[in-house]
């Protein structure tokens, strides 16, 4: 895991990676990663393995209808 604050970066500072065929990365804010459990957006993952957009879409939605209310940090992003 990489951890930086992207605060002050550049798209030079930023790293180079090349992602194997057939993976995802997926990046979230602590909005989506501290209301669901890693096995919840594991299982999401495998579901929507091959839709990159709705997989990030309905990880957002899935925390935005939470009983507790909207987290206006909840962003996540998947790289395929």
């Amino acid at each position: 895991m990489i951890g930086a604050s992207m605060r002050r970066s550049t798209p030079a500072a930023g790293p180079v990676i090349t992602i194997p065929s057939r993976e995802l990365i997926i990046v979230t804010t602590d909005g989506i990663h501290d209301a669901l459990h890693h096995a919840a957006i594991e299982e999401t993952a495998r579901e929507l393995a091959d839709d990159p957009d709705r997989l990030a879409a309905v990880l957002v939605a899935i925390v935005t209808t939470y009983e507790q209310g909207y987290r206006d940090d909840a962003t996540a992003v998947v790289l395929a």
